[in-house]
């Protein structure tokens, strides 16, 4: 009794596809990579979106935190001078007030800095970057210049190797 054998199958490939599935590992590769920088440049667009609107509320929420002195006519009665010019239909009102006598006088404009002695640890902090760097990097652009140099070449040698016989 002799046993019975299964058909024998043959695979036929087709050359093209086989061709590009071969040489195609540098191609997927390339795209992975560039898939990634995309995908790495999408984050950092969103950390810095992120920044600016922080800053903004930041902002926002001093500018409504601050409380303006009301400089109405009735809380300054320091007028020294008013004068009074007519100009074709116009008439302008100038007045020089002096509000060094009223509530609202701060002192005189000086700068008083700080003795360095008294300097602490925490005054000579500086961030690294400042906000408004950080907002304008650009991602895409690298910070490392790759600069190629030629090979300086011997004069009198060949660059080439040469089969010897």
């Amino acid at each position: 009794m002799r046993s019975r054998k299964a058909p024998k199958l043959s695979l036929i490939f087709d050359e093209e596809k086989r061709r590009d599935y071969l040489t195609g590992f540098r191609k997927r590769k390339l795209e992975r990579k560039k898939k990634a920088r995309e995908a790495a440049e999408a984050r950092l667009a969103e950390e810095i979106k992120a920044i600016k609107t922080k800053y903004k509320e930041a902002a926002r929420a001093r500018l409504a935190g601050m409380k303006m002195p009301d400089f109405g006519d009735s809380d300054l009665d320091t007028v020294r001078s008013r004068e009074e010019q007519v100009i074709g239909d116009h008439s302008v009102i100038f007045e020089q007030i002096d509000i060094s006598n009223s509530h609202y006088f701060v002192g005189k404009n000086e700068v008083s800095a700080p003795h360095p002695d008294c300097l602490s640890p925490s005054d000579e902090f500086r961030p690294p970057m400042s906000l408004k760097a950080a907002l304008k990097m650009n991602p895409k652009k690298s910070s490392k210049r790759r600069l190629t140099k030629k090979k300086q070449h011997k004069p009198g040698k060949s660059c080439h190797k040469r089969k010897r016989n």
